[in-house]
């Protein structure tokens, strides 16, 4: 599926458009892309019960990636990713995505698609900040 079909499916399931189901789907296509050859069983745990989850897990659901994904409120913003082989990774939004979809809420319907598009452009390593042995 193509990756505006991926923002059009979001939409559709989660019920609205927004920054952190937008960020959601970034974590989760980065997280694909990063673990894209890998052979080991992973589970998946994001610690935030927010928009985030519904990005998460549909960009997993479209992978050859265990599309289980747990999810514990702990308010985080971080995808915990563990192999079966003991490799771990994690996925945190960075203070600037965070503060990005706080912009949001401030702009006007004008601004709110521009906002949305640039969020789903800007560079990975502004958005999320990576830790782990995994790859």
């Amino acid at each position: 599926m193509k990756t505006a079909d991926l923002y059009n499916e979001l939409a559709q399931r989660h019920g609205h458009y927004c920054p952190m189901s937008t960020l959601g789907l970034r974590i989760g296509l980065e997280v694909v892309r990063l673990l894209a050859d890998e052979t080991a069983g992973w589970q998946f745990c994001y610690r935030a019960r927010t928009c985030a989850a519904d990005g998460i897990s549909l960009a997993l659901e479209q992978s050859t990636l265990s599309s289980e994904l747990r999810i514990e409120q702990q308010g985080q913003h971080l995808l915990l990713c563990n192999a079966s082989d003991g490799r771990e990774l994690s996925l945190g939004l960075s203070e600037e995505a965070l503060q990005l979809a706080a912009q949001y809420r401030e702009l006007d319907d004008v601004e709110k698609p521009q906002h949305l598009e640039r969020l789903r452009t800007v560079a990975s390593e502004k958005l999320i900040d990576f830790a782990g042995n995994a790859c």
